[in-house]
């Protein structure tokens, strides 16, 4: 073997040792966190057509589409939460190799193989890794980002400069972040390149082309964004220095101040012979920092947010844990880096409930939705009626319900003519909108509710309503309103399809997209006045391309006959039609229809709440009067 090859064999393996450890804290039970509400959105959302998918990013959602788009086909092979996540665990691992090469090119390979040792074992790169969001792609793009610009730098490749517009391209498609870290980005160059313009208006020009790619995205995205002028300055700043920390290492205490003091002890190293390299790397950290404090821009909470940290902060850790370790020599330096990264990985494993457990949220509370899963066919019948505290959990339990393949009674509620009474479901995580905002008010409103019991985080509870399905009108003038949760249930003919909303009013909407569900209402006529004039009032809404409400009235055992329909969106949220029965009848029959189209995006994981029935008023009137006409409709805006 010649020199060459040994210097390449004890180079290469030591970072082979680093990638198989990053790999293995990264996809070990890569399947078993349950996933959160954010990580549940995203296959939620990739079910939908791709026109669709693009208008709800367009409108709603504040990230680009390019995370959603890789998602789809992923979720098209496999709904496993391991496949879902490979597109984060992957590019976590690439990660390593990229941070190990961008520190080789700026310093020498025991750099490049610190910082990437340091990345591994680093706890919030893992659980990025191991999480349904883009935050691991983003990162791994802005390493191709900073590696492509610092070998163009070096050799003026056309390749290089190939790489650096790709990273840029998907960069921006990737996450809104990157608008305001490219001036970082650019300023970094111009600092590194001065005198020469030449490097930094090239980057500009392929920036401004770039960004123009996701323009129709956030142009609309960021009209009028609610978090702009929102947070103090000094929340912006205790944010951004909270997120360095736990950037550094999450879990407070020695390890995360040893890593920032390994940081600034390779800044004074570099400062030495590389001085704009440090002024770049700063630049790099504070300019988007300055923009978020110029916007006071309110969605730095989270580090994700601050993402652009990373790469100065563990290349600068890597170079000061390079010069300590230099003097043990090549093979000696090598052989330390790996045991620490080996040591630091151990502390990984003895975590794991932070990992690779079914709550390893790292430090956030929600719930457990496999346990919560497994246990509603046992705990709820199908035919049953089901809440739930918002139209996101409802969503994501559903989801996972229904990759178990035992059966789904969320979506299965069936009210029949000959029922008595309905057993109903809430589903409890926090306040039900409109519906109670503690157990307690949803006790008042429903009496003889059972807590049944919690798993997962999530509360079960349960009441028997009683119904009455058919309206007795004794007289007329008669007038019933059908409104609320209780008397969808309660005072309804037959319920089949739908699902109750108790968020916004109470509603009813469509249990599956571009599947019929239907509500009918029953009146006895008994008040002995030949052929009373019908009238009803609904009150709905239907904002949703494609939707249909239609509402039909059929007299005893007669056909149902449509008298108004809505097809959306519709401005309207309230119409009135009034009646002039053929004949005499005993009985009236009142249908609602929803079909809600699976085209209009909104914001909890679906768009069955883009049409709604909130409520219905009918009434029977004596014949005469002002007469609209048959079907006769007035609406309000």
């Amino acid at each position: 073997m010649s020199s060459n090859s040994r210097i390449g064999f004890t180079q290469h393996v030591p970072l082979l040792v680093v990638l198989g450890i990053g790999a293995w804290l990264r996809l070990y039970r890569l399947d078993a966190p349950s996933m959160w509400w954010d990580e549940a959105l995203v296959p939620l959302i990739a079910r939908f057509p791709v026109g669709s998918i693009l208008e709800w990013l367009r409108t709603i959602e504040v990230h680009p589409p390019l995370f959603y788009l890789l998602i789809k086909p992923a979720a098209a092979v496999s709904q496993t939460d391991f496949a879902l996540r490979l597109l984060s665990a992957l590019p976590g691992i690439a990660c390593l190799y990229f941070l190990y090469r961008l520190g080789e090119a700026l310093f020498d390979p025991l750099t490049g193989l610190c910082a990437a040792g340091l990345l591994a074992v680093n706890p919030y790169a893992i659980w990025l890794s191991r999480i349904v969001r883009p935050y691991s792609l983003y990162l791994l793009l802005y390493l191709v980002l900073l590696w492509g610009l610092v070998r163009f730098r070096a050799t003026r490749s056309a390749r290089y400069a190939l790489a650096v517009f790709a990273a840029t391209l998907l960069l921006y498609g990737t996450h809104y972040m990157m608008v305001v870290l490219a001036p970082a980005v650019g300023l970094a160059v111009l600092i590194l390149s001065w005198p020469a313009l030449r490097p930094f208006l090239l980057l500009a020009a392929a920036d401004t082309l770039c960004f123009l790619s996701i323009l129709p995205f956030f142009a609309l995205t960021f009209r009028l964004p609610h978090w702009v002028g929102a947070a103090p300055l000094g929340e912006i700043l205790a944010n951004a220095g909270g997120s360095l920390l736990k950037l550094a290492w999450f879990f407070p205490g020695p390890l995360a101040l040893a890593t920032l003091a390994l940081c600034g002890l390779g800044f004074v190293v570099a400062a030495r012979g590389r001085g704009r390299l440090v002024l770049a790397g700063l630049t790099l950290c504070l300019v988007p920092v300055a923009i978020v404090l110029a916007g006071r821009l309110g969605w730095t909470g989270e580090p994700r947010y601050f993402l652009n940290f990373f790469p100065v902060l563990l290349l600068g850790a890597g170079c000061g844990l390079a010069w300590l370790l230099g003097r043990l020599g090549p093979v000696g330096a090598r052989a330390a880096c790996l045991g620490l990264t080996v040591a630091l990985s151990a502390v990984i494993v003895n975590n794991a409930k932070e990992f690779y457990e079914e709550r390893s949220l790292l430090g956030m509370t929600w719930i457990r939705y496999k346990t919560a899963a497994a246990a509603i066919p046992d705990l709820i019948k199908p035919g049953e009626a089901v809440m739930a505290s918002e139209d996101g959990l409802f969503n994501a339990l559903d989801w996972h319900v229904a990759r178990r393949g035992r059966g789904n009674p969320l979506r299965a509620t069936d009210v029949r003519p000959t029922d008595s009474e309905v057993m109903t479901n809430f589903l409890w995580f926090g306040p039900m909108g409109h519906l109670a905002q503690t157990k307690e008010d949803l006790a008042r409103r429903f009496p003889g509710l059972v807590e049944v019991g919690t798993v997962g985080g999530l509360s079960f509870l349960k009441a028997v309503v009683q119904r009455t399905p058919v309206q007795v009108a004794t007289a007329v003038p008669w007038e019933r309103t059908f409104a609320g949760a209780a008397d969808f249930l309660g005072a309804s003919y037959a319920l089949t399809g739908l699902v109750v909303n108790p968020y916004w009013g109470e509603s009813v909407q469509a249990a599956r997209n571009d599947r019929q569900g239907s509500i009918e209402f029953c009146v006895a006529n008994r008040s002995g006045q030949p052929r009373p004039r019908v009238s009803l009032a609904c009150r709905y809404g239907n904002v949703g391309e494609g939707n249909v409400l239609r509402l039909l009235v059929g007299y005893d055992d007669g056909p149902l006959e449509e008298v108004l329909s809505s097809l959306g969106p519709d401005r309207h949220v309230y119409r009135k039609v009034v009646l002039e029965p053929p004949r005499d009848f005993r009985r009236l029959l009142v249908r609602v229809e929803l079909t809600c189209a699976r085209k209009t995006a909104q914001y909890p994981g679906g768009n069955l709440a883009s049409l709604q029935l909130r409520g219905l008023l009918v009434a029977l009137e004596p014949p005469g009067g002002e007469d609209p006409g048959c079907g006769g409709v007035t609406g309000r805006p």
